[in-house]
């Protein structure tokens, strides 16, 4: 059993970082009820997470090949407890802001955590690592799919401070955990910090894979961010059915995060991922040209099915190549990628500021031609890598 005990702490720890994607828009209503906030409030808000997810993101890699993983995952889901429980009793702006900064700081830090740690405890291989990393990311979607429910269903009884208290308490009895468990040792080989991020910033493969997982996130944050109101503004849907249209793509997500754990195993990672853009490409046209209920549908369930390969298999990948500095390797690339997500979520609300909803699809198109290109010249540096 105590073999399989670093597995479960990096999938509650991916499932606390799934809790953590959700947290805003899920406490949005309460907190303009309580503390009634303005638009430029509530956009710093959003703005802030991001940047506490950047931050988490960056430093979790040099301290992981350095120190292993007791005390960062133990620290990464405190820190979230602590931003949980403060948002709850925050009373001013500026307590807000610095709530969701913990809360980014620590959801980024698990994210790279945990993946870090499911590619050290994966020995068999860059296929392995990726499907046993899809696996990672079905507990994200459980995560994003159950804080709703759950906040609902607590809320329901008490106010949003004891759901947000309880949730938090929940998060700092896993922390605590976390410390019970034996991880694999420290990587003591590793250049530290800089150096270490210098020496990968050299390799072909990292920045490629980086390229890739930066327009990758930011397809996904244009789909999470935007689809509701592109499906309400743009389609003339209701906010219940563009809503459900959202869950159902997080849950087609999900899934298929489940399906790959099995498919990597039987099928070449490369095929994968080629008809994974497939289908977020099919899934941007039909959104442009089939707007009904049966194209919504449609659209969900490829974007859905395509956009859930990208991660857990290069992540194998950059993991099989860089097995001593697995951490500062994932550390980089998911710092660009969500560098990525920023920047292109910030292009979205440009362009549909000034053309309407109508640009989404057009958006979601040129991504993946982007993304097929960079696809092609790291699958193609793989390659030469293994020769």
């Amino acid at each position: 059993m105590k073999r399989y005990l670093p597995f479960l702490a990096a999938y509650l720890g991916m499932l606390i970082f799934g809790i953590c994607m959700l947290t805003l828009g899920s406490v949005m209503p309460y907190l303009d009820q309580t503390l009634h906030l303005n638009e430029l409030s509530k956009g710093s808000l959003a703005t802030i997470l991001p940047i506490g997810i950047l931050a988490g993101s960056v430093v979790f890699g040099p301290i992981a090949d350095r120190y292993s993983y007791r005390i960062l995952l133990s620290l990464s889901a405190a820190v979230t407890a602590s931003g949980m429980v403060l948002v709850g009793y925050a009373s001013r702006i500026t307590e807000l802001q610095l709530a969701f900064f913990l809360i980014g700081l620590g959801g980024g830090s698990l994210n790279g955590t945990t993946s870090a740690l499911i590619s050290d405890l994966s020995t068999e291989g860059s296929r392995q690592k990726g499907a046993n990393l899809s696996l990672l990311g079905v507990f994200f979607g459980i995560g994003a799919l159950g804080i709703p429910a759950i906040f609902g269903l607590i809320s329901d009884l008490q106010d949003h401070r004891d759901a947000l208290f309880r949730i938090g308490a929940g998060i700092m009895l896993l922390a605590i955990g976390f410390l019970m468990i034996r991880y694999p040792g420290a990587k003591r080989r590793s250049l530290n910090g800089l150096g270490s991020w210098k020496m990968l910033l050299g390799k072909r493969l990292i920045i490629f894979i980086g390229l890739v997982l930066f327009i990758q996130s930011g397809m996904e944050s244009l789909v999470n961010n935007w689809i509701t109101s592109f499906f309400t503004l743009h389609v003339g849907m209701g906010p219940r059915v563009s809503l459900f249209m959202l869950t159902l793509f997080v849950m087609v997500f999900t899934v298929n995060r489940l399906l790959l754990k099995f498919l990597l195993l039987r099928i070449h990672p490369g095929w994968v991922l080629g008809i994974a853009a497939g289908l977020i490409l099919a899934g941007g046209l039909v959104l442009n040209y089939l707007q009904g209920i049966q194209g919504a549908y449609v659209a969900v369930i490829c974007l859905g099915t395509g956009l859930a390969a990208g991660f857990p298999l290069l992540l194998g990948v950059i993991g099989d190549a860089f097995p001593e500095r697995s951490g500062t390797a994932f550390s980089i690339v998911f710092t660009i990628s969500v560098i990525g997500n920023s920047l292109i979520n910030f292009l979205a609300g440009w362009i549909t500021e000034s053309q309407g909803m109508g640009g989404l699809p057009w958006m979601l198109i040129s991504s993946v031609v982007i993304y097929i290109i960079l696809l092609y010249s790291a699958l193609k540096t793989i390659n030469s890598t293994k020769k």
